[in-house]
């Protein structure tokens, strides 16, 4: 690796070159101080290496910024890094931009980010390694200052894209005292759902739109209903249409779309008994009727009843492993080849998932002859668990932030490496090898068709495992009082830093 004996400082004079959304911050209104947001559950971890989960990313895209960002439609800006070239198919070479300080004072430096890549892409802890899959060797430029490379063993067409996804800290990062380069710096933390973000007027950009940001970690239910009612939140970022509809909220409220690029699973712990026989998982694939869940769960509503593991928006989304018509006749035999007693009990964990849906795969299952049990966990607690293969079964959205199937993939469907920092997310803890080569080809494929052609492999042969079985695709419902406005972000939760004021609403 190639570092200069002394780190390079980045001090000039700085260009800005912010990444600013249309609309956002030309409009902040200096009366009002603060906006307070809530989101479906509080941050998982202060460190940003240490998660792969979206409300998390989310809500510390104010605090911690990569080398490049992604726009509302995904197109990629520059951030951290304030340009960039490929001098040769499998060589990236990153400029830090100069004259940014952390939250602490510090100035940013080249040797920060090398840090910082470094540990996202090989530290026991991290939980984006596979973001940086394609990656041989991170070091400094000998020829140029506050320069970064990065190479890679093959041309890597997704790499830009994914560096959007490893947030930048400093060389010494500390958890118990997080800095970041964000417009706005990590507050109080009230309680475990209540965290306080605080504009940092030093920003190399263009500054938050408020003073504070009160980021509120708290699930659709009662106590958000009361806190609608009593005027204490600003933006709700994620509802369903029946709680939009049980909470009646006043005028001033409106109700905001987003693209959503996500699909709600239940995932199989193949190691588990009776889910360790192919026969049962693909009885209960069968037993589902996905129409019929939607219809009873999500009545008027956007969402749809998922036909693959891929959402048709996705990159990767094709008729292989197409979800099967419901047959409950062919379950019930194959429980019986199985030797599956009648009344087996079956447990299904998750966070906060709408009764009715729970009522219909419960309903579903009985028809067969399982038994479920459901347990309902915080998320923080329910994500541990997952990740670390203590749960037999449960529900979870995964969405795709780069409108590409490969991280879903090489996260939660590749057999489990701690050393390449694959299947970090394999819930399922499915492996098969031959998976993981179409996988590792996948993500270093730069020929469209061939990448098709590998997804449709990789699609047919889950389609027969089925460690994973897609339930529905559900878009974003957001409420929001006016004056506030966000725009909408294709695959995202909204990011702190792009609410603002509208004069007039939407």
């Amino acid at each position: 690796m190639k570092r200069p004996g002394v780190p390079a400082l980045c001090s000039a004079a700085f260009l800005v070159l912010a990444f600013v959304v249309p609309g956002a911050g030309c409009h902040r209104r200096p009366e009002i101080l603060e906006v307070r947001m809530a989101y479906e559950h509080p941050v998982v971890t202060l460190d940003p290496h240490a998660h792969d989960d979206a409300v998390t990313r989310s809500i510390l895209a104010a605090v911690f910024e990569p080398l490049v960002c992604l726009g509302p439609d995904l197109e990629v800006r520059p951030c951290l890094a304030e340009r960039w070239t490929t001098p040769a198919p499998t060589l990236w070479r990153f400029k830090v931009r100069e004259g940014v300080l952390f939250h602490d004072g510090r100035q940013l430096r080249s040797d920060d980010v090398l840090a910082s890549l470094l540990r996202a892409w090989k530290s026991k802890g991290s939980a984006i390694g596979s973001y940086l899959s394609s990656v041989v060797a991170i070091s400094l430029a000998e020829d140029e200052p506050c320069t970064v490379e990065i190479r890679t063993a093959e041309p890597a067409p997704l790499l830009l894209s994914r560096l959007a996804m490893i947030p930048i800290v400093p060389a010494d990062f500390d958890v118990q005292r997080p800095v970041g380069t964000g417009p706005y710096r990590l507050g109080r933390r009230v309680s475990p759902s209540d965290l306080i973000l605080e504009r940092w007027d030093r920003y190399w950009g263009r500054s938050g739109n408020f003073d504070r940001v009160r980021i509120l970690g708290i699930p659709p239910g009662e106590r958000l209903r009361r806190l609608i009612a009593e005027g204490g939140v600003d933006v709700v970022t994620t509802v369903s249409a029946s709680f939009i509809a049980s909470v009646s909220p006043a005028k001033d409220w409106y109700v905001e779309r987003t693209p959503a690029l996500a699909t709600t699973l239940l995932a199989l712990n193949v190691l588990r008994w009776p889910l360790s026989d192919p026969r049962v998982r693909e009885a209960i694939d069968l037993a589902i009727d996905r129409k019929r869940l939607v219809e009873e769960a999500y009545p008027d509503q956007d969402v749809s009843p998922a036909r693959s593991l891929i959402p048709v928006e996705v990159f990767g989304y094709c008729e292989a492993g197409s979800v099967p018509a419901p047959d409950p006749d062919r379950a019930r035999q194959l429980l019986r080849e199985a030797g599956i007693p009648q009344g087996t009990k079956l447990t299904i964990e998750s966070s906060n998932t709408p009764p009715a849906v729970l009522d219909s795969i419960s309903a579903s299952l009985l028809w067969i002859g399982l038994k479920v049990e459901f347990q309902d966990y915080p998320w923080s607690i329910l994500y541990r668990r997952m990740l670390n293969g203590q749960s037999p079964a449960h529900i979870f959205g995964w969405n795709f932030p780069l409108a590409d199937a490969s991280d879903f993939f090489e996260s939660c469907v590749h057999s489990r490496d701690l050393v390449e920092h694959l299947g970090i997310q394999n819930s399922s803890r499915y492996s098969n090898a031959q998976v993981d080569r179409w996988i590792d080809g996948f993500s270093r494929e730069s020929s469209t068709s061939r990448r098709l052609e590998l997804i449709r492999k990789i699609l047919t042969r889950l389609g027969r495992d089925r460690p994973y079985l897609p339930l529905y695709h559900r878009k974003h419902l957001l409420l929001v009082r006016k004056p506030f406005a966000v725009p909408r972000r294709a695959g995202s939760w909204v990011l702190p830093q792009e609410v603002y004021v509208k004069g007039d609403g939407p």
